[in-house]
């Protein structure tokens, strides 16, 4: 239902030598924008953690709000160092108390999660809430969750939802509501799923996966086409969606809608996925590193046999 973004940044740009240059002449905001830049997601993996987390770092040295709160989320997913979600925590707090509305959401999610400090949803909803409150559109859309799905204790409210869904301008949630029928909405799949392809176009990973499968099963109306699927379910990898990267592997580990088996790939995918904390992906990683290991285990006893012959 929540998760942690790898990073909330509006940086979009390219890392250049301008901005390297600015960087580590002491300057946190592009120590900043530079750490965002290296942090972004590409093929399903980070540009350059490593250097990623180096000037998230700098920059918070240097007091940068913005940069704590992305450093806590490395301290949460371990990109780039090892999890520790009471360091995590305490930048959350630090940044919150100075003002940031991200560090506010962030600080719903580690106490709904129980990242960092002991489960509370009557803190979480309050942090969602007043994330929401200071007009931050990530604490806006937990409040639609909330409010949807009638968590943490509130009534469940699924006009309020909506309406802050379609303020948001969140179109794959809109085109839910129209699709299931939720908020008293007739059931019309039509504009549901128009809603979600439009989400799916403009690069909402979680839409790109649902019109993936969509295609590649021939649901919600939608005519089977396998290339569309796979074109959206890559799409949708590519951001480090992880129920995408686990489709992925298991189109490539079993041949799956006329994909031919790729071993390698599958694992690929599947390690990918385990990164994003993905449990299946590990377990199935898992069966792979043992049929690897009887491998090996025969190639020594056939070389043996060599020597002895």
């Amino acid at each position: 239902m929540f998760t942690f973004h790898n990073i909330i940044s509006k940086e979009t740009g390219r890392i250049n030598n301008q901005l390297i240059i600015k960087a580590d002449s002491g300057d946190p905001e592009s120590m900043y924008q530079l750490g965002c830049l290296y942090l972004n997601i590409q093929n399903g993996r980070c540009v350059d953690e490593i250097k990623g987390v180096e000037y998230l770092r700098k920059a918070v040295e240097k007091e940068h709000l913005e940069a704590k709160c992305n450093l806590g989320v490395c301290y949460i997913n371990g990109t780039g160092l090892n999890k520790e979600h009471s360091r995590a925590f305490q930048l959350f707090m630090n940044a919150s108390t100075r003002g940031s509305s991200n560090a506010k959401y962030y600080l719903g999610l580690c106490y709904y999660m129980g990242f960092g400090v002991e489960k509370n949803n009557m803190f979480a909803l309050s942090f969602f809430n007043n994330s929401a409150i200071c007009n931050n559109n990530y604490g806006k859309h937990a409040m639609g969750l909330i409010y949807a799905n009638g968590l943490m204790g509130m009534p469940k409210n699924e006009g309020v939802a909506f309406k802050i869904f379609q303020d948001l301008d969140d179109k794959f949630q809109v085109g839910l509501f129209h699709l299931l029928g939720r908020a008293g909405l007739p059931v019309n799949k039509k504009i549901g799923m128009g809603n979600i392809k439009l989400a799916a176009i403009n690069g909402n990973s979680i839409a790109e996966y649902f019109i993936g499968v969509s295609y590649l099963l021939g649901y919600h109306d939608l005519t089977q086409d396998i290339k569309k699927g796979m074109y959206f379910l890559t799409e949708a990898g590519k951001k480090g969606n992880e129920d995408a990267l686990l489709k992925l592997a298991q189109i490539n580990d079993g041949g799956l809608f006329g994909q031919y088996i790729n071993i390698d790939q599958a694992k690929n995918f599947y390690q990918l996925a385990a990164e994003r904390g993905n449990e299946e992906a590990h377990r199935c990683l898992a069966k792979y590193l043992m049929e690897d290991e009887k491998d090996v285990a025969n190639i020594l006893t056939n070389m043996k046999h060599c020597v002895k012959a």
